[in-house]
């Protein structure tokens, strides 16, 4: 059995496991293809971003408990952000980039959020700030001009605050709303100790795939919880994000791209892979297309098995070894190999 190394065995807060996954583990945290280049951030950056972002926000009046809220799309920068806020000690709200104007302004006054910390200018103009009496700071991911970045925010304050922020296991890390659709978004309000209890969970039951080295796929929006579980989970145990481009024509292109051992995702995606895999052989003979149909039948019983506990026999390893330099190790090939 593999040993797993994450702080969540020692750790009871949110910026105790970030910090300590960040100063112990080596290698890419985050990658993300951009431009063609394969940009990488690894874990001594992020514990440096995050460090100086929590500083920033000390810096700008944010203490233990206050809303800071997060509204883009899924980016390495969205989750910079969040580690930065939850080492602030702040409660962080995650907004969907796909909420209207309207959603976005209940989101935020209903949470009484003081900082925002939006993707680009289009999520800008979805914020009025005059209706949000509460909200204090703005800043973007990207540049915009007339607003602060999230640059300009790691250099407003000192990262050695991070340090000395105490928030107890009960407090609120983060407040996730739903999408509201019997009736206005209802805020669940998640403690550092739920989230903790959740991490050491996956980490339990994946024990043994779970380590560094190990890539999960990120293009499920970061405002959900799942994603959201995921991208700590797989921080802690020191294995590496790698996030989509944003441009759902590309997705299929960038899971292969990124040869990802997890893939949360939801059903539709599948269905797109399964049906690329069909394309392939749609026109082929009717010998093909036989074997194509025994290959998956032959790995799908035997993987079956093995997810039973059974062990399979000689007959029916051999038969997968064969299916799967024929056919199998081609359909594999969708999602990176």
């Amino acid at each position: 059995m593999s040993v797993l190394t994450s702080s969540t065995a020692r750790a009871t807060t949110l910026p105790q496991a970030l910090l300590e996954a960040a100063d112990q583990h080596r290698g890419p945290a985050m990658r993300v293809r951009r431009d063609g280049a394969l940009v990488e951030i690894s874990f001594a950056e992020l514990g440096t971003a995050a460090r100086e972002i929590a500083g920033g926000l000390i810096a700008h009046g944010v203490r233990p408990g206050d809303r800071v809220a997060i509204l883009g799309s899924t980016r390495p920068e969205w989750t910079v952000a969040d580690c930065g806020a939850l080492c602030a000690g702040a409660t962080v709200v995650p907004v969907y980039h796909t909420n209207s104007p309207e959603e976005c302004r209940y989101v935020l006054a209903h949470s009484e959020a003081t900082v925002l910390i939006c993707e680009d200018g289009d999520q800008l103009q979805k914020i009025e700030r005059s209706e949000l009496p509460d909200l204090e700071h703005v800043f973007t991911m990207l540049p915009v001009a007339g607003t602060p970045s999230l640059d300009d925010l790691r250099a407003a304050g000192d990262p050695a605050d991070a340090e000395t922020v105490t928030v107890a296991p009960e407090s609120a890390a983060t407040i996730v709303y739903t999408s509201g659709t019997t009736g206005p978004p209802k805020g669940c309000v998640l403690t550092h100790a739920n989230c903790i209890a959740t991490m050491r969970m996956y980490e339990d039951r994946l024990r043994d795939e779970l380590r560094p080295g190990v890539v999960t796929f990120m293009f499920l929006p970061l405002a959900h919880s799942l994603a959201r579980i995921v991208q700590l989970v797989t921080l802690d145990v020191g294995a590496t994000l790698a996030f989509w481009q944003g441009d759902p024509k590309r997705l299929l292109d960038d899971i292969a791209d990124a040869r990802p051992m997890y893939l949360p995702s939801v059903p539709r995606v599948f269905e797109k892979i399964h049906s690329r895999a069909l394309a392939a052989v749609e026109d082929a003979s009717p010998l093909r297309r036989a074997l194509f149909e025994w290959a998956v039948g032959t790995g799908a019983r035997v993987r079956a098995a093995e997810r039973r506990g059974e062990p399979a026999g000689p007959v029916a390893r051999a038969g997968a070894r064969v299916a799967d330099r024929l056919v199998l190790s081609r359909v594999r090939e969708l999602f990176g190999g």
